[in-house]
């Protein structure tokens, strides 16, 4: 499980590259920095005096500031009848990204669906759903082997109840970014829900409501890609704890097993990167 205790804590081990330098790791909307002309990504540095152009008062960039934590920018909030288009100088909008809500790091919390899937309410409510998410079950609980299944629910407003089959390798549910999309045209919020079909029975049971974050750009891998470059020259299990951290907060709470995959495979290129 993974213990977090601050994301400061981390990035106190980090050496500084310069001060008010900073590394973005999300955006929310369309920012642009006036003062290089480049729309901002993760990966992107930015510095104090540098001109930021948000396209809407709700736009949002997290940053890592090397030293001191993670950071939001966002424009200053404006009154009457203000520009679509805000345009400030970084240290002007600076805001710090309160950690009172960091994950607890419960040792009792379960590897298992459905318990897996609960989230922390003060960090986000989200599951994080990429390409494709794994999940173990215990097979004497969910036993796929007769026929049973696991099944998506999508409860569409204004419209018809959707049920996707899930698959299922072994004793690991296979979430996919895929199993989200709804087959109808939809105007009106989706619930979504995961449930167990036990054929013998004909019965299903729901075993937890969703709220994904549904991630199709690769998001989750970019901000692990900036972790690791922010994070060079400190321990393998403290980048690990970090880049759950940001992950979980930017976009939702990951599959811990998919996570690892990445990050392992992020850590590798990084260690060979070192030896050349």
């Amino acid at each position: 499980m993974y213990k977090i205790i601050g994301l400061a804590v981390w990035l106190l081990a980090v050496m500084c590259v310069a001060h008010g330098q900073y590394t973005v790791t999300k955006v929310v909307g369309q920012v642009k920095n006036k003062s290089t002309g480049e729309q901002l990504k993760p990966g992107s540095k930015l510095k104090d005096d540098d001109m930021l152009e948000f396209s809407a008062p709700k736009d949002m960039v997290r940053v890592i500031v090397s030293g001191k934590g993670i950071y939001v920018i966002s424009p200053t909030p404006r009154t009457g009848n203000s520009p679509s288009a805000i345009v400030e100088m970084l240290k002007a909008t600076l805001k710090v990204k309160s950690r009172e809500g960091y994950l607890s790091g419960r040792s009792e919390e379960s590897d298992f669906i459905p318990e897996v899937l609960e989230t922390e309410a003060a960090v986000n409510t989200r599951i994080h759903v990429g390409a494709q998410n794994k999940y173990l079950f215990d097979v004497s609980k969910f036993d796929v082997s007769t026929g049973n299944r696991f099944f998506l629910q999508l409860d569409v407003a204004g419209g018809n109840s959707e049920i996707h089959a899930l698959t299922t390798v072994g004793d690991t549910l296979l979430l996919q970014a895929a199993d989200f999309a709804p087959r109808q045209q939809v105007e009106g919020k989706i619930t979504y829900k995961i449930g167990f079909f036990r054929k013998d029975k004909n019965t299903s049971e729901s075993l937890a409501v969703l709220n994904p974050y549904v991630d199709t750009e690769g998001e989750m891998e970019a901000i692990m890609n900036v972790m690791a470059e922010e994070g060079k020259g400190i321990s393998k299990d403290s980048l690990r704890t970090a880049s759950y951290a940001e992950v979980y907060e930017s976009l939702g709470k990951p599959s811990k097993i998919t996570f690892d995959e990445v990050f392992n495979r992020l850590a590798g290129k990084q260690g060979k990167k070192a030896k050349q």
